[in-house]
């Protein structure tokens, strides 16, 4: 009896007319229309959309602001008891889990600095904690280490965060220090050490260089930022105690990182040769572990600017241990060089006519064609003055 009954709606959403649609002309006009509509909802739907991940996102933005303006000030407050009390490990804990959330380096430098004097303060007992096996701990201090890295460039003073970097990342901090020196440290410092070259260290070093170093510099510049700069460059490579992958990580990031920079003019002129010709540079291991695996397109000018630094380091590494270097390495040495080589010079026959003295005897049918108005040239010969003059 009720199957006939229908509660639903009788007319289809949105609302369509089919009446009057026997002739062409109206048959068209209606289709035309439904188009029309159908364009129109879908555009409304889109706008929807949009608008809803608009302010989705400016809610979130919103939303972390708030939660870095609670937490600069929570850290301000646990900061004072940091510094007026003894050491609570679960105050640093919480301190470091507190500045990640919106950290900025230009910023929180200033923060991040309170926070270096503080640990400092307190450097043996939280040796002492991590010494006993506090993975919390460990946790938060190397979080610390990324932080003191990433803000290097915008301290006014490294000198009390490049000493902080180096008590935790090397044991030989605890020499003259009243720490009871276990192996469980070792592997501390190691840990450390890797964390922050994964993290960027030797990129965030060419920000240090680009903002402490001039960029007129020359050689014969005598600027005192440049020798703690190039301990810092030099420690993950040279500490004796520090694993070889952790050193080869090191080299990896060195090289890629580090000598490929064309940007910073202090770099080939006096901090790389300066970081090569040092008593415990890993020569034999660096020029062991070189690739042939660019991350850019090998036809621009960014690769032949990545071989080109490359090459200049390498010169200067070779040049610096000639006499020491095995016979082994020989063959190596040559193909890296032929393959930093190519493409920074070529070889094309002249297509013009050019006017030559009488005096000169060299065939110029082809002619040699270095990129970058011949600086390939000016770096051997460079390597080939500095030989002499040492």
């Amino acid at each position: 009896m009720h199957s006939f009954l229908f509660v639903g709606h009788h007319k289809s959403q949105p609302t369509q007319d089919y009446s009057r649609t026997s002739n062409i002309s109206s048959r068209d006009d209606f289709i035309k229309r439904t188009e029309q509509e159908r364009q129109k909802r879908e555009l409304n739907r889109k706008q929807l959309y949009a608008a809803i991940k608009i302010q989705t996102f400016y809610r979130r933005i919103l939303a972390q602001k708030r939660l870095t303006q609670l937490s600069r000030e929570r850290i301000s407050k646990l900061l004072i008891q940091f510094q007026s009390t003894s050491f609570d490990e679960e105050n640093l804990i919480h301190l470091a889990n507190l500045i990640e959330f919106g950290f900025k380096p230009n910023i929180d430098a200033q923060l991040m600095m309170s926070l270096i004097e503080s640990c400092w303060k307190h450097r043996q007992a939280i040796i002492g904690k991590l010494a006993n096996g506090n993975s919390s701990l460990k946790i938060a201090i190397a979080k610390l280490l990324k932080f003191t890295v990433r803000c290097l460039s915008y301290f006014e003073n490294i000198q009390l965060p490049t000493r902080f970097i180096e008590w935790f990342t090397d044991i030989k901090s605890y020499t003259n220090e009243q720490v009871v020196f276990s192996q469980n440290l070792q592997t501390l410092t190691s840990y450390f050490l890797r964390n922050i070259i994964r993290n960027g260290y030797y990129t965030q070093m060419c920000s240090v260089i680009q903002t402490k170093v001039p960029a007129n510099v020359s050689k014969i510049s005598r600027i005192p930022a440049i020798e703690p700069i190039v301990d810092l460059l030099a420690r993950p490579i040279e500490y004796q105690l520090t694993d070889s992958t952790i050193r080869d990580e090191a080299l990896y990031a060195l090289r890629n990182e580090l000598f490929s920079r064309s940007d910073l003019t202090a770099l080939p002129l006096i901090i790389t040769p300066t970081l090569v010709r040092r008593p415990n540079f890993p020569t034999k291991r660096y020029i062991e572990l070189i690739d042939f695996n660019p991350t850019f397109p090998i036809d621009s000018l960014l690769y032949k600017n990545w071989k080109l630094y490359q090459l200049y380091a390498l010169l200067l590494i070779v040049d610096s241990r000639i006499e020491e270097l095995p016979i082994s390495l020989t063959k190596k040495v040559v193909t890296v060089i032929r393959y930093f080589s190519n493409v920074l010079i070529t070889r094309k026959t002249s297509n013009k006519l050019s006017t030559h003295n009488d005096e000169d005897d060299q065939d110029i049918d082809e002619q040699m064609d270095v990129d970058g108005g011949g600086r390939v040239c000016l770096i051997i010969n460079s390597v080939i003055k500095n030989k002499h003059s040492l």
